[in-house]
């Protein structure tokens, strides 16, 4: 293809230069080359020569197999430990106060999480520190709350409220929320006056029974005289 061609070509052009490969400075690297070979050239000293130059202008920095070398022996991989003694001794007592560090903030938060005595041998966890009451004493609440243990007030087994039924002290116990009554509605047609079997009033029966055929005669004689204003046979309106 005419990709592989070029690239033939550029390593061609490279390799019988005559006075061999030329180094490519910092700049160079930035800027864009004549031809595709020196752009080749331009990639590969970035990718695998690392820029040595001092920023000064100077000469490249001359790194040494004894340099090497030196900064491999400055840690004893056998030992685990640092061959200068006062470096040894540094490293150590930075470990030795982050180590301290840690287990403090990790006891603050047992402290906070759980109980503040020991639950093996009842031993108070707060013993020399600047807390209110003895180890047994109630915790102050801080972060998250527990969580209920139930979302009833009543024992489920014995259908008794907490504070009958309960296995903490009478005076600890848990008292009943108070709950005001409120009125029930319930939908209007719902509510019947008389018996949907016998089909008869609740009460009254009679009474109601020749009200409801006086008013379904009256309202049958308004729908006639709504719609029939005028007999045909007799030539009169019907209402004189």
């Amino acid at each position: 293809s005419s990709f592989r061609c070029m690239l033939v070509r550029a390593m061609a052009e490279d390799t019988f230069r005559p006075h061999g490969r030329s180094e490519v400075g910092a700049d160079a690297l930035k800027s864009h080359g004549r031809t595709w070979a020196e752009e080749i050239l331009t990639y590969e000293t970035a990718k695998r020569r690392p820029n040595l130059s001092n920023e000064d202008g100077g000469p490249p920095v001359r790194v040494t197999r004894g340099a090497v070398k030196e900064q491999e022996r400055v840690f004893d991989p056998v030992n685990q430990r640092y061959r200068e003694p006062a470096t040894e001794y540094r490293q150590r007592l930075r470990e030795e106060e982050n180590r301290v560090q840690h287990l403090n903030r990790a006891m603050d938060v047992q402290l906070l999480r759980e109980q503040p005595f020991n639950v093996v041998t009842n031993a108070t966890k707060l013993e020399g520190l600047d807390f209110p009451g003895d180890g047994n004493a109630d915790k102050p609440i801080h972060g998250r709350q527990r969580f209920p243990d139930t979302l009833v007030d009543y024992n489920i087994v014995s259908n008794k409220g907490f504070h009958e039924h309960h296995w903490a002290h009478p005076d600890d116990r848990p008292q009943p929320s108070s709950r005001e009554p409120h009125h029930r509605k319930v939908p209007a047609f719902t509510q019947k006056d008389y018996n949907i079997v016998t089909n008869r009033y609740l009460s009254d029966h009679d009474a109601k029974l020749t009200r409801d055929t006086t008013l379904s005669k009256r309202e049958a004689a308004a729908k006639y005289v709504e719609r029939n204003r005028f007999d045909p046979l007799v030539q009169k309106y019907t209402n004189p």
